[in-house]
């Protein structure tokens, strides 16, 4: 039974189409925040790492442009209800509106506690036996699984670690193939129904 969740980390990732992609001028970003949002907000042009970055300190917010991902990251640890990301996302998106949109897709890290031990050496050794353990302690253990949903191409994709005893490390992203993002009441709905799911789906394991 779970015991406690903390949700570490989100951020909502948008892919543009390569055919035709242009990432604006710096000063197109430089000019998206101004007021109380703006102070200490930071531009980094880096092109050894092929990666534009703004953080935005008083937002607790960071938008991280790679190639032709634009990922962008909400450092507040809020609850996707009341998180800021989904709002930002679409102010930095509209700075792209040159660009076709290929797909878009959420991301969470959540940490899970649980009332009963999971017994992770014992996980670990039904699939690779117990030869390997010895004279070795296990740290930690993980593993990853995706499901199709069926529903135009959305796919799950969760990335499980056992890093105590008692915790669980959950990262889940989620992707939509599509080219035009929805509007924002529905985005954020999207968004809440997203990270509510990974507990559906967590709740229910047998250790």
């Amino acid at each position: 039974m779970i015991t406690s969740k903390s949700l570490y980390h989100s951020n909502l990732t948008l892919l543009f189409s390569e055919v035709g992609f242009s990432a604006p001028e710096n000063d197109v970003f430089n000019s998206l925040y101004g007021g109380d949002a703006a102070r200490g907000m930071r531009f980094v042009d880096d092109p050894v790492i092929g990666a534009k970055v703004l953080t935005l300190p008083q937002l607790k917010m960071r938008a991280v442009l790679e190639g032709r991902r634009l990922r962008i990251e909400d450092e507040s640890q809020e609850e996707p209800g009341i998180s800021r990301v989904i709002l930002e996302s679409l102010r930095i998106n509209s700075i792209f509106e040159k660009n076709e949109l290929e797909a878009f897709g959420f991301n969470f890290d959540v940490y899970y506690r649980f009332n009963n031990v999971i017994p992770m050496k014992y996980i670990f050794e039904n699939i690779f036996g117990d030869k390997i353990l010895k004279k070795k302690d296990l740290m930690n253990f993980g593993m990853q699984f995706s499901l199709d949903k069926g529903k135009q191409g959305i796919v799950d994709t969760y990335f499980l670690k056992i890093t105590a005893p008692l915790e669980l490390m959950v990262h889940m992203n989620r992707h939509f193939p599509t080219k035009k993002m929805p509007p924002e009441k529905e985005l954020r709905a999207m968004f809440v129904n997203c990270y509510n799911e990974i507990e559906e789906v967590i709740k229910d394991s047998k250790w």
